[in-house]
């Protein structure tokens, strides 16, 4: 009689204290002093795992994948998290795209191929995939003619999805797209014609697509030259 008895509750992995009843109440230490008998009954429940929601939406060709796993959009584009996972979302543009950027609850992340989001509410993805400019054309070459230039050039891969070519062009060495003038929308063979002959004319050339133009090719020259005829005297 008159012992203080201390009781503490410890729920086992995957369980929750819910609380004391009997002699002791709430969910704190119960502490009880002997001076009749008593009686305490401590209840322990199953523990809720909150989980949250991430939905992906992808535009354009491209995929993205999630660490851990669960998403692989777009066949796979909405998953559940325990609250609290950091996931880890990337982006992978498909051949002849590039990757432009995410939005919603990825908009920080800008134009990066990774995104990380702490699962703490649910959350919804956009990411944005665009065509990819063209390579730059190759095998450029430049002949001198009367008063004329003729370029031709090599075709880019079909992969390049390419709309025109654009021809740039100077009579100083170093010509590039923002110091040649444009002539746009050339096909192989282009000849320059109305030349002065005599003068060196550079040139490069790029393509075209809905993504955008490409880098310039490397630089040619070629200088114009007139023909003399020749003639015969009786």
């Amino acid at each position: 009689s008159g012992t203080v008895v201390s009781l503490t509750a410890a729920p086992a992995s995957g369980y929750l204290f819910s609380g004391w009843s009997g002699a002791c109440t709430g969910t704190g230490t119960c502490s009880l002093t002997m001076t009749v008998n008593q009686s305490v009954t401590a209840t322990f429940v199953p523990a809720t795992v909150q989980t949250f929601s991430l939905s992906v939406t992808v535009l354009g060709s491209g995929q993205i994948t999630s660490s851990p796993a669960g998403i692989t959009c777009p066949t796979i584009c909405s998953a559940s998290f325990t609250s609290g996972t950091v996931v880890m979302l990337t982006a992978a543009p498909n051949s002849g795209y590039v990757f432009n950027g995410w939005g919603g609850d990825c908009s920080l992340a800008g134009t990066s191929l990774t995104c990380s989001l702490t699962m703490s509410a649910n959350k919804s993805v956009t990411a944005t995939f665009g065509v990819a400019p063209p390579s730059a054309p190759t095998g450029l070459v430049a002949t001198a003619g009367d008063s004329q230039v003729t370029l031709t050039w090599n075709s880019n891969p079909a992969g390049n999805n390419v709309t025109a070519y654009n021809l740039y062009w100077s009579t100083t060495s170093g010509v590039t797209k923002a110091t040649g003038t444009k002539i746009a929308g050339v096909a192989s063979p282009y000849s320059h014609t109305g030349r002065t002959n005599g003068t060196t004319y550079y040139y490069i050339v790029t393509a075209s697509n809905s993504g955008g133009e490409s880098t310039e090719s490397s630089q040619v020259s070629a200088t114009p030259t007139g023909i003399t005829a020749n003639r015969a005297y009786v």
